[in-house]
């Protein structure tokens, strides 16, 4: 997996006075990006039956966001994918320039998940996030310029 903070600070250097709205909009499409890309189990697709009680959602509700350093929590309650979304959004500071974020998931299956474990997301999340990276840079430069 790679290493975002470089590419950080690159867009900090760009983007000037507006950095903190950038950052904010980089990390939020990243973010954003990692939950709609993630798998949600469906029962129907597996060799063996579900535990009884079953709900999909658990791994995409499970990320979330944190500065300065990693959130070990877990997310107990299967919310939406806007919650979820909604969530990280609201964790971002106004001040986001200049700080160390983190988007992470602690389920115990995630880096199953991210080397290809679901055939719903075969190439993982994060990395497929990373590759569109410089896109949400661009747009975000564009959006606040």
């Amino acid at each position: 997996m790679g290493d975002f903070s470089t590419d950080l600070d690159k867009i900090i250097e760009k983007a000037g006075k507006n950095a903190d709205a950038v950052i904010k909009k980089v990390v939020l499409a990243v973010g954003t990006e990692l939950v709609e890309v993630s798998p949600v189990g469906d029962p129907t697709w597996w060799e063996s039956e579900a535990p009884e009680g079953y709900v999909g959602g658990r791994f995409r509700s499970n990320w979330s966001h944190s500065v300065g350093q990693y959130d070990s929590d877990i997310e107990h309650d299967i919310t939406s994918k806007r919650a979820a979304i909604s969530r990280i959004k609201d964790d971002i500071p106004s001040k986001a320039s200049g700080l160390v974020h983190y988007i992470t998931n602690n389920l115990s299956y995630a880096i199953a998940l991210e080397e290809g474990h679901s055939d719903q997301s075969p190439f993982g999340m994060v990395e497929l996030t990373r590759w569109k990276l410089q896109n949400f840079i661009d747009d975000a430069v564009k959006e606040v310029d």
